[in-house]
């Protein structure tokens, strides 16, 4: 699975790494998804950042589904900007060893 060799080769030594899931209409995003769910109950340090969760319902896509409204922009920013910050208190709470 891609996400396992990304994980276990390109990223040695980084502590912590905020994925974004996918929101989309395209055919391969559960998949996409599932695998990255996958790969963070396998790794610590990967820390799943649920946009296809937090942003189902709104209306911040325009009508392909895939590409963000300014307000959408505005929702994936402070989401992401939320997700670094939690993963940075697990960053502080876990001092490197």
């Amino acid at each position: 699975d891609w996400s396992s060799d990304v994980c276990s080769s390109d990223l040695r030594g980084v502590r912590r790494v905020v994925w974004l899931d996918l929101q989309s209409g395209a055919p391969a995003a559960p998949g996409v998804n599932a695998a990255i769910r996958r790969a963070a109950s396998r790794y610590p340090w990967l820390q799943l950042a649920d946009w296809s969760g937090f942003s189902a319902g709104h209306s911040w896509f325009v009508g392909d589904g895939d590409h963000l409204t300014p307000s959408g922009a505005e929702a994936l920013a402070g989401f992401y900007k939320s997700e670094i910050a939690e993963a940075v208190a697990a960053l502080a709470a876990r001092p490197s060893t």
